[in-house]
Order: C-alpha cells, then sequence, then structure tokens
C-alpha cells in the first residue's frame, strides 16, 4: 500500500494530462477502498469523474463509472448505482468491447433485481447471457459464474447449475464446484455436493486457495460434525499458510495432495460400494415389476382370446339353429356366417396392423413419415384389446378426443419421453409439449 501510495503521489505531482490526472485518483480511489475508507473513495472517484468527463476516453470513463456503480451498491445507493451503471453500458457500446458490455449488463440486471424490477433484471440477464457468445473464451468463466450466481439468489437452482456447469466446461474453477455443492446440499443430494466439494478443494489444494478450503472444511463439519477431520485439515490450512509465507510451496503441496488423494480415494470406494449395492436392488425391483407386468398382459391376453373363441361359438350355435328352423333362413345364415368371416378378418388385419405398429414404436422408436388416421385406429384398437382399462379412459376421464389424441396418450402411458414422441410423431419436442397441455385441457 504505501509503494503505491509514494507511485500516486510522484503521479500527482509530476503527471499534468487531463487523463493521467483522472487515472489517478481513480487508483487512489481503489487504495482507500481497500482501506474502507467510504468517505475518501467517493471524494476521489468524483475527482476521477471530474477529470474523465473533459475527455473522450471512453475506456477511462467507463472504469469510472463502474467502480462508482459498485460503491453506490455497496452502499445501498441503487437509483444513483443504477445511473452510473447504465453510463457504464453507453461506453462499453461506444468502445464496442463485448466483456465490458457483457459485465455493464449483469451490474444492471444486479441492481435492478435489488431495486425489485424483477423484469428488468431478466431482461438485462437474458442479454448478458447472449452477449457472452462473444467473449474470449478465457473471460466466459467470470460471466457464466455471475450469471449462475444471480440465479441462485433467486433460487432458480436448475438454470444456475447449467450455467456453473458451463463455466467447468470453460475452466476448471472452485467458484463454480462451490456453489454447485451448495445447491445440490440444498437440494438433498448430498452424493452429488460432496462430489463437487471434493473437487473445489483439490483444486484449492493444488492452488493454495486458503479461502476456499477454510469455507469447504467448515460446510464439512457442519455436514458431518467430524471434529478429527476438522482438526486436521485446520492444522493443514496453518500449515500450508505459513508455507506460503515463506514461498515455500512446492513441497507442502505434494504432502497435502496426498492426504487430500487419500481420503479422496476412501470416500469414493465408499460410493462405489454403496453405488453398486443401490444398482443391484434398483435391477431386483425392476426385473419383479416387469415380471408382474408381463404375467398381467399374458393374462388379459387369454381371456381376451378365449373371449373372441366363445363368441364365434355362440354366433356357430346360432347359425345351427337357424338351420334347423326353417331352410328358407338359410339366406339369414349365409350373411351371419359372412359376418362372422368378415369380422374375424378385421380382427386379425386390425391385430396383425397394430402389432406391426406397437412393436414398430416400442423396439425401434419407429418414426413413419406420415401417420393416418388408419394407422391411429389400427394401433389405438390394438391398444385397446391388450388394455381394456384404455377405454375407460378415453369415454370417462377425457372428452372429445380425437384419434391423434389418443395415440398421444398412448404414448404417454408407455412413458415415451419427449424426444421419443417428437421423432415418432415428426414434430418438434415443443409441439409435443403444446399437445400435451392441449389434451389435459380436455380432462374431465
Amino acid at each position: 500500500l504505501s509503494i503505491r501510495k509514494h507511485r500516486l503521489k510522484n503521479s500527482l505531482i509530476f503527471v499534468h494530462y487531463t487523463e493521467k490526472l483522472s487515472s489517478a485518483y481513480l487508483y487512489k480511489a481503489l487504495i482507500y477502498f481497500d482501506t474502507m475508507d467510504k468517505k475518501n473513495v467517493l471524494q476521489n472517484l468524483k475527482l476521477a469523474e471530474e477529470m474523465a468527463e473533459k475527455t473522450d476516453n471512453n475506456d477511462l470513463k467507463n472504469k469510472i463509472y463502474s467502480a462508482l456503480s459498485i460503491f453506490n451498491f455497496i452502499s445501498n445507493l441503487y437509483e444513483e448505482s443504477l445511473k452510473y451503471a447504465q453510463w457504464e453500458f453507453m461506453c462499453a457500446k461506444k468502445l464496442g468491447n463485448a466483456k465490458f458490455e457483457t459485465y455493464a449488463l449483469i451490474n444492471l440486471s444486479t441492481i435492478h433485481k435489488a431495486l425489485g424490477n424483477i423484469d428488468s433484471a431478466n431482461y438485462y440477464i437474458l442479454d448478458a447471457h447472449k452477449q457472452i457468445n462473444t467473449v474470449k473464451k478465457q473471460d466466459k468463466v467470470f460471466f457464466y459464474n455471475s450469471i449462475g450466481e444471480f440465479y441462485k439468489k433467486d433460487n432458480n437452482s436448475d438454470i444456475a447449475k447449467n450455467y456453473f456447469k458451463t463455466s467447468l466446461d470453460c475452466k476448471k474453477n472452485s467458484i463454480a464446484f462451490i456453489n454447485l455443492s451448495e445447491i445440490y446440499r440444498d437440494e438433498g443430494d448430498n452424493i452429488s455436493a460432496q462430489k463437487y466439494e471434493d473437487s473445489a478443494m483439490a483444486l484449492a489444494w493444488t492452488n493454495l486457495k486458503i479461502d476456499i478450503l477454510t469455507n469447504a472444511i467448515y460446510r464439512e463439519y457442519n455436514s458431518t460434525k467430524n471434529f478429527d477431520n476438522l482438526y486436521k485439515y485446520t492444522t493443514q490450512i496453518i500449515a500450508a499458510k505459513d508455507s506460503l509465507y515463506k514461498q515455500d510451496f512446492s513441497k507442502q503441496n505434494i504432502v497435502f495432495q496426498k492426504k487430500f488423494d487419500f481420503h479422496k480415494q476412501q470416500n469414493y470406494i465408499k460410493e462405489i460400494l454403496y453405488l453398486c449395492l443401490s444398482i443391484f436392488l434398483l435391477l431386483l425391483v425392476v426385473i419383479g415389476f416387469f415380471y408382474i407386468i408381463y404375467q398381467n398382459r399374458m393374462r388379459k391376453t387369454m381371456q381376451k382370446n378365449v373371449s373372441l373363441v366363445q363368441e364365434n361359438i355362440n354366433m356357430e350355435e346360432k347359425i345351427d339353429n337357424l338351420k334347423k328352423i326353417n331352410k328358407e333362413n338359410e339366406k339369414k345364415i349365409k350373411d351371419l356366417t359372412l359376418l362372422i368371416d368378415l369380422n374375424e378378418s378385421k380382427r386379425k388385419d386390425i391385430e396383425l396392423k397394430g402389432i406391426q405398429l406397437y412393436d414398430y414404436i416400442v423396439k425401434n422408436d419407429g418414426k413413419i413419415a406420415r401417420w393416418d388416421k388408419d394407422d391411429f385406429f389400427f394401433f389405438i384398437k390394438y391398444c385397446e384389446i391388450q388394455n381394456p382399462n384404455l377405454i375407460s379412459i378415453f369415454t370417462f376421464e377425457y372428452s372429445g378426443l380425437t384419434e391423434g389424441e389418443k395415440f398421444f396418450l398412448i404414448l404417454d402411458f408407455m412413458q415415451k419421453k419427449d424426444k421419443q414422441i417428437s421423432y415418432i410423431l415428426s414434430i418438434t419436442e415443443d409441439s409435443v409439449r403444446a399437445r400435451r397441455s392441449k389434451i389435459k385441457s380436455k380432462k374431465v
């Protein structure tokens, strides 16, 4: 701090150019910011702003407006902070600097959120997301983490997780790992939380980031109440800090990493054993479930066949009775015989066509260029034969279903995912969700 003040003094004495003077006031304000001297911070930032206004240096103005916006935000002067954030964004636009624009958009979103302007906050955060694509890869990590923290504070954990994972795709970093760990722990997924916490600690051990280690150990103590681990890791942190001050990092890093890797390996083995046991139990449940389904389906198929056979026998008995009663009824007998054959043929055609379509969907997630009305009819009739409950569902639980909507419901009962349904029907996933919403509106 004393070296920076000495350089600053020389700058103020010997440099008389307006831009240099403005920069000097800005640096002086940042020094006071480090010492939390708010009065001198504001005074020097205002002087820097006054000098910068006399120049055309948008790069310098952008930095000053950004510092003023942050200072006012910390001081809870949100309206003043918003004004400088808007000026910061205008300077960034003039410069055509994607990095500065993205930073300003995130600032605007954060301030609007503090003011309770949720729509404006969401608008600027979405603009920031679009702008990130034009930023260099090394800068994307900070912006993805910033947007992730925005949604994390807004309790949109799923969106926040996506941004932190995208940040990790750009570069492995402790901030993303820690945030993901906190989100998963809040959701009750302690396994995933521990995984990301371990990754953050591994990265922290490598880089000797004491703050990351301290926070991670505190969370581990709170979750496990393991005082021995707390004492062990705290001792290691003290040793790491001593090593840091002595500039002797390399040997200590190796020792810490080995200890941490050993601890991590033990946890990993336990996780693998628990995972294998869980998979085995899950397989048993799944096998039992499908066996019950298979037995029920076979029983229902046998009942249907018996019913159809009995129906044919009854019709044949009627034909025999008509023959015995009167020869004049031969025409009726022939008609009935023809009707039986026709029904049998239709039943076989429906069953054959329905089986083909059903197998094509089940085995191949089949995609037909265009589903005709007859295809829907055959498939639905086959499914109704296989599962008579569908008839009561279509009749009593819904009102005015089309053939296509019945087909869609059957795919849902088959537990087809949106992606599979969209592939089968040759429509988009958005159309799948829209159609499901429309069908729900017809529920009685």
